[in-house]
């Protein structure tokens, strides 16, 4: 084994079959909010603060463990716990709250690949779910600092078993099975075996045209289960300050819940338009014998052009965006032999919730 600093510091052997690196990197920001009736609090947030180990074991054989030792929910926020509407119908806060969250070391990631047969590998452990394409995208080459709003319907990282892969060229696939309790979730109810099936499968039909300057990127995810204690998701911006949304837990014995997603992107050269739609359905019978049925949909879309005039193609990755390689030197860089790129983007985001839900945010 030779190391060597290359992305982290990595070990690996002569015929590069085996290998095993040190990771990190910490990601802060400052989030300010302007005029006097802001209900955030200004504030400096160390967002991610990644430490992993990761490799391989004769090319069939991948792994990782990550700890995060940042903030697990975000500062110290506003929330919303009362909603009127303003004179149009739209819903507004009436009353806040201030709700504090503490720094938190947590076990972010741990999982094995097996992948001696590549076009149906199989991972187990807690790893990132197959759904959503933005989600998907590791947050260091996302188009934007923070993921939208559709983010909080999405799984995330979750403990199970997944078996993915690409059985033929542009196609990918993933079907998991797991807890359904989120990240670091066990399932501990013993009456209810609140299990989540998520499957997702996306095309790419520039790749399967052998067009090699463009992507063009279709995709569909869908999950169902059955959780034995649920709380609606909550509603934050973009700048995880304001969480305006955040309704009364569901009350019932177990709550079915199913999320299903629509993904495209199509990219030619340096130009991108991205846009995602989710929603997820909640149907639950309460204590009181009542059956109800709760909906929450969201959506982004953006555009984005790499000024520096790289190629979004050759960031594609089977079924997501990667690392994006300076290729020409930034006029905008200096010194003048300094390499980087640069982009301009624009996005819209937003969600709409069921008008029962709303209610029973008010409760």
């Amino acid at each position: 084994m030779t190391g060597k600093f290359k992305d982290g510091i990595t070990w690996e052997s002569a015929d590069k079959s085996t290998m095993i690196g040190l990771r990190g990197r910490i990601e802060t920001d400052y989030r300010h909010y302007l005029g006097d009736d802001a209900i955030g609090a200004d504030t400096w947030d160390v967002r991610r603060a990644y430490l992993s180990a990761e490799g391989r074991f004769y090319d069939d054989i991948d792994f990782r463990i990550r700890m995060n030792f940042a903030d697990l929910n975000g500062p110290t926020a506003n929330v919303c716990t009362a909603v009127g509407a303003n004179a149009s119908g739209a819903p507004v806060c009436n009353a806040t709250a201030s709700v504090a969250t503490t720094s938190t070391t947590h076990f972010d990631e741990g999982w094995f690949n097996l992948g001696w047969w590549k076009p149906a590998q199989i991972r187990v452990g807690q790893f990132k779910m197959p759904f959503s394409l933005e989600q998907m995208t590791s947050d260091i080459f996302t188009d934007f600092q923070e993921r939208s709003m559709a983010d909080a319907l999405v799984p995330g990282k979750e403990r199970g078993i997944m078996l993915h892969g690409a059985p033929f060229k542009g196609f990918n696939y993933g079907l998991a099975f797991t807890n359904g309790q989120g990240r670091n979730g066990n399932d501990v109810n013993e009456t209810i075996d609140g299990k989540d099936w998520i499957g997702r499968a996306s095309v790419n039909v520039a790749e399967m045209a052998g067009w090699s300057n463009a992507v063009i990127h279709l995709g569909a995810a869908y999950t169902t289960g059955t959780i034995p204690v649920a709380a609606a998701p909550s509603g934050r911006t973009e700048a995880r300050g304001i969480q305006f949304f955040r309704p009364s837990p569901f009350s019932g014995n177990d709550v079915d819940r199913t999320r299903y997603a629509l993904e495209s992107a199509v990219a030619y050269g340096p130009i991108k338009l991205q846009a995602e739609y989710l929603r997820a359905t909640f149907s639950c019978t309460s204590a009181a014998g009542v059956d109800y049925h709760r909906d929450i949909d969201s959506y982004y879309a953006n555009l984005t052009w790499l000024i520096t005039g790289e190629k979004y193609a050759d960031s594609y990755r089977g079924e997501r965006f990667a690392r994006i390689h300076p290729t020409n030197i930034s006029r905008l860089a200096r010194p003048a032999a300094a390499r980087g790129n640069w982009v301009c983007a624009i996005r819209n985001s937003m969600g709409a919730i069921s008008p029962a839900l709303l209610q029973q945010a008010q409760a």
